[in-house]
């Protein structure tokens, strides 16, 4: 009498592509390009095998070798996930852009106040750039600049 597997590892993945070999079994990517097979015996599983959605795997080991043992649909919203691993690329660029600081405005006043101060201080010689006073005020102005000028 078989007896059922015992789970020992699990994770969840969003398959690719999915495609059957020459012996019945299945294959399946990840948007990682991650391979994964089902073997033919667990044909059952292969209907849980859905390109584009969040799929539960099971693993369960035979001689030291873990294979997948059970495959179930994942319901609902997935949750964030902490790497880019089990995501579709073009998932991951939305939750990228979803992620990204709002941009801020490049304002000519700003950019045009900043290269009259600097060259202000340069000309009329208020930097000396030898002492360390006027090293840490090029280096506080030159932040600022950068700041200032590398607005996206």
């Amino acid at each position: 009498m078989p007896r059922d597997p015992v789970i020992v590892d699990q994770k969840v993945v969003i398959p690719a592509t999915r495609e059957l070999n020459n012996y019945g079994d299945l294959i399946f990517t990840d948007g990682d390009g991650s391979q994964y097979k089902i073997g033919n015996k667990r044909e059952h599983l292969f209907e849980n095998i859905i390109e584009g959605q969040a799929v539960e795997l099971y693993y369960a080991v035979y001689m030291d070798k873990k294979y997948i043992c059970g495959a179930k649909l994942v319901d609902g919203a997935l949750p964030p996930p902490k790497s880019d691993k089990a995501v579709l690329p073009e998932h991951q660029k939305e939750i990228d852009r979803a992620q990204e600081p709002p941009k801020k405005e490049r304002n000519p006043q700003e950019v045009g106040l900043a290269y009259k101060i600097l060259s202000e201080l340069y000309v009329h010689g208020f930097i000396d750039e030898d002492k360390p006073d006027g090293k840490e005020l090029v280096l506080r102005l030159k932040m600022w600049l950068k700041d200032v000028l590398l607005v996206h």
